[in-house]
């Protein structure tokens, strides 16, 4: 943790490092495509919040690569291209689509936005 707040060369450097792997973390170990999408949104906004570490580092070409390249390259030919239902996003939901157990409701209780106001 210390070497995230010394704000030099080295803390540039680790948060690259770190960045990969919570991207790749996403890509592989979360489960359904609204999970991949919160968390996707979190590190880009994460990433937008601090961007020191981005001109202060020994490795300009992963930066370039981890942006462009990596999570670009993810929103747009992997989440970008999922219906709505599938990121759980939108005011209404099809009734087929089932939203996995990290995106059920605390009371178990599933519902649209159309079935609530019933």
């Amino acid at each position: 943790q210390r070497r995230f707040q010394k704000g030099n060369t080295d803390t540039g450097n680790l948060k690259i490092e770190v960045l990969e792997k919570w991207l790749d973390h996403i890509k592989r170990e979360m489960r359904s495509y609204r999970t991949k999408l919160c968390a996707t949104l979190a590190l880009t906004k994460a990433i937008s919040l601090d961007t020191s570490w981005m001109e202060d580092n020994e490795f300009p070409e992963e930066v370039v690569k981890l942006i462009s390249k990596n999570l670009a390259a993810y929103w747009r030919t992997i989440l970008l291209r999922k219906d709505d239902d599938d990121l759980g996003i939108g005011l209404g939901g099809s009734s087929s689509s089932s939203p996995s157990d990290n995106d059920a409701q605390p009371d178990g209780q599933d519902m649209t936005m159309s079935e609530s106001r019933k």
